[in-house]
């Protein structure tokens, strides 16, 4: 039984956060982009990083059933932002989150250097010699260690 599209745009319309469905499609929502963009959290801070989380869950309507296909437009909705107009590297990390959670692409092409400043970001190593160049781009691939740990490799496109 299929319910009709009317019902769930008055759940995914979020105008109404004490509505118990509408909270509990608001949270899950949340907490999943809090969980995937791990990099953008730490650049933006926990406070701002909530603030653009909000405003994304109340305008990004899920396309997909499966929660964790969830927030792949948020790269995007955060380089439409003017207040991140100088952060223009956030874009790349935030696709890099996203491409590191999801694990089904083979590759993704970033510039030269967001690998080794996400990866710094991430295991909070000191954020010095960063170099981001848009004009080189680089292949990030997923690969596996003997142990059969995941690990990001990258190497430069010519």
């Amino acid at each position: 039984m299929h319910l009709p599209r009317s019902f769930y745009d008055d759940i995914l319309k979020l105008n109404d956060l004490t509505n118990v469905y509408q909270r509990n499609y608001y949270n899950s929502h949340f907490t999943q982009i809090e969980k995937v963009f791990l990099s953008c959290e730490k650049v933006l801070g926990v406070d701002n990083f909530k603030f653009f989380i909000d405003q994304f869950v109340r305008l990004a309507k899920a396309e997909s059933p499966n929660l964790d296909m969830y927030g792949q437009d948020f790269a995007d909705y955060l380089s439409s932002r003017n207040e991140l107009e100088e952060m223009g590297y956030i874009k790349h990390l935030a696709k890099l989150d996203f491409f590191w959670f999801e694990q089904s692409s083979k590759s993704i092409e970033l510039p030269f250097g967001i690998l080794d400043f996400w990866g710094k970001l991430i295991n909070e190593k000191e954020l010095s010699n960063i170099e981001i160049d848009e004009d080189i781009m680089e292949t990030i691939s997923i690969l596996k260690d003997e142990q059969g740990d995941s690990y990001l490799s990258a190497s430069c496109l010519k």
